[in-house]
């Protein structure tokens, strides 16, 4: 589906629910000064739409038990025999569903990939990669930077 198109009500919508996804339909639509009928229809537009794509918690890494943070920069190895169409995407889908990561994305330069990983300690995420990332067929090489402290992480985007 192409880009939808967001007009300045879209966009303060969207800005809000950002902020405060828990706020009913009809605090944003007094808060934006919209009718109610006006913000729902909107809102449900957008889920329609797949501009909204789900609505959940967002939660405290450290708090939660998971306070080591790295980025794994991750360089897929050639084509597998009998490895068949498709492979390096099967590979990439496998994974992203890793638990621990947290993001994953295809990227130019020297890397193939690079994946965000949350683990209980500096350990359990260098146990992580050495022992079920680097044991997938298909996984060249994987370099990992720890995360020393977060300067800022977030979900917004700059509508």
């Amino acid at each position: 589906m192409g880009k939808a198109v967001l007009g300045e009500t879209e966009r303060k919508l969207l800005s809000a629910l950002q902020c405060d996804s828990e706020r009913s339909v009809r605090e944003l639509a007094k808060g934006l000064g919209l009718p109610l009928s006006t913000a729902h229809e909107k809102i449900s537009r957008l889920k329609r739409e797949g501009v909204i794509t789900k609505c959940c918690a967002v939660l405290d890494a450290e708090k939660a038990g998971f306070p080591a943070t790295g980025f794994v920069f991750v360089t897929l190895s050639g084509p597998q025999p009998k490895a068949g169409p498709g492979a390096r995407r099967r590979l990439a889908a496998a994974l992203a569903a890793l638990p621990e990561v947290q993001e994953a994305f295809f990227t130019s330069g020297e890397s193939d990939m690079v994946l965000k990983v949350r683990a209980e300690s500096v350990d359990s995420l260098g146990a992580f990669v050495s022992e079920r990332l680097r044991a997938l067929p298909g996984v060249g090489s994987a370099r990992v930077e720890v995360v020393f402290r977060a300067v800022k992480e977030g979900t917004a985007l700059p509508l």
